[in-house]
């Protein structure tokens, strides 16, 4: 139960940082890749994971990843909570390419986020520890 609680309250706190101006950081410690199938699943290749420090900022507009290449990603809209407590945001990237972003609570006790960057056809998953 504590667990859960904590869970919870860690994923409020982080919507509620991403909702006001302010940004809100983490720091992804691992990375992997996904291609999506003909039947729109995502095939995660084992040979992208990768652990990593890369620092990502959210705040209200934008979405960035401060990896290698900076990636920015331009908020459209909020789409919404989701029943397993994940968010989604309705975004477009530097090159115009629409995508979706989402932010997943911590599960199984974790203290990881998950932000998962999906296009069309590819996925990025990201897992991140909050530092704000």
């Amino acid at each position: 139960m504590k667990k859960i609680l904590i869970t919870l309250l860690l994923l409020f706190i982080t919507l509620l940082t991403f909702g006001q101006s302010a940004p809100y950081f983490m720091r992804a410690k691992s990375f992997q890749m996904g291609v999506k199938n003909s039947e729109s699943k995502i095939v995660w290749d084992a040979s992208t994971l990768q652990e990593c420090d890369i620092l990502i900022k959210l705040d209200e507009k934008q979405a960035t990843v401060f990896s290698k290449v900076t990636q920015r990603y331009e908020v459209i809209s909020f789409d919404g909570k989701y029943e397993n407590g994940a968010s989604r945001w309705y975004c477009s990237n530097s090159e115009g390419k629409n995508c979706n972003i989402y932010l997943m609570p911590p599960k199984d006790g974790s203290r990881y986020l998950s932000l998962v960057v999906e296009f069309s056809d590819w996925v990025w998953y990201y897992k991140c520890i909050p530092t704000n």
